[in-house]
């Protein structure tokens, strides 16, 4: 083999083994990010199926171990319970004067990590493109140890007219 050859072939190698690090790299990244959003999906999986969404109604163990009582029959025990459970489930407020609910509050003092999204077709041709405006969404997310804000931009653009 040539010195040459030699040379191209380390050259390949080194270009090979910096190629396989920032593989590396952005599988740790991604990596991370799953573990993530795991922990997201968990806690929600929690707060919706877990051990509070299992409440019983004192009213619902009377109705099953209330004996005996067949519908139809004079109102008893069992409709005295039906309208206790219907009297314990919270009712939707309504909505507040203006005829909208009203958003959840979002402590302005969290940090504040912001997501841009440009349209393919703006990034592809930006000269071709005016920006007119934006649509902007704040929601409270949550990493592991700590809260912040999610702010996501979608900026409004309007194709440029060709000049005559």
């Amino acid at each position: 083999m040539s010195p040459a050859q030699i040379a191209q072939l380390q050259a390949a190698l080194v270009e090979k083994d910096r190629r396989i690090a920032q593989l590396e790299a952005q599988l740790k990244e991604a990596q991370q990010r799953t573990t993530l959003l795991e922990q997201k999906l968990d806690l929600l999986v929690r707060r919706m199926f877990g051990r509070s969404s299992e409440k019983l109604a004192p009213g619902q163990l009377e109705l099953l171990l209330g004996g005996g009582e067949q519908s139809g029959g004079p109102p008893g025990k069992a409709d005295a319970c039906w309208a206790e459970l219907d009297q314990q489930v919270p009712s939707r407020r309504p909505p507040a004067a203006g005829g909208r609910e009203r958003r959840a509050r979002v402590p302005a003092d969290l940090p504040v990590r912001e997501e841009v999204l440009e349209p393919a077709e703006v990034l592809a041709a930006p000269g071709a493109f005016r920006r007119i405006g934006e649509e902007v969404s704040e929601r409270l997310d949550y990493e592991p140890g700590r809260f912040l804000r999610l702010r996501t931009v979608r900026p409004t653009y309007v194709r440029r007219q060709a000049k005559a």
